[in-house]
């Protein structure tokens, strides 16, 4: 099982709930560079070189969404027992939600995660 080391940057504890933001732990862990370019064939590249790399099984078709999520759910949602929000989703993954105002690639949506379920979702 891969821990992932809470770290100031990401983390923002209140007693027992805390905000997880996916954009610092992907970059943390995978080195996800630019999230305005995740659909390029070269991103698509990476993915799947870390879902191997990970062990992490995505079944076909290996699309920039479908690996991102397996690498969210492997690397974040497993980790969430406390109440923990997820927030800062690139925006391949929810193009429907309102772009982030300050983060380009990124969009203004979280998830709320208790006992590693995924309980509420807010766009």
């Amino acid at each position: 099982m891969v821990r992932i080391q809470p770290y100031t940057s990401s983390y923002c504890l209140f007693t027992k709930n805390a905000l997880v933001s996916s954009r610092h732990h992907l970059y943390f862990v995978l080195n996800i560079g630019s999230y305005e370019k995740l659909g390029s064939p070269e991103s698509l590249k990476q993915l799947s070189e870390q879902l191997e790399k990970h062990g992490v099984e995505c079944p076909p078709p290996r699309t920039a969404t479908r690996m991102l999520d397996k690498l969210v759910g492997h690397f974040l949602e497993e980790q969430c027992y406390n109440p923990t929000f997820i927030l800062d989703h690139p925006q391949i993954m929810s193009p429907l939600a309102k772009y982030h105002r300050s983060e380009k690639g990124l969009t203004e949506r979280f998830e709320l995660f208790v006992m590693q379920r995924e309980v509420s979702v807010s766009y």
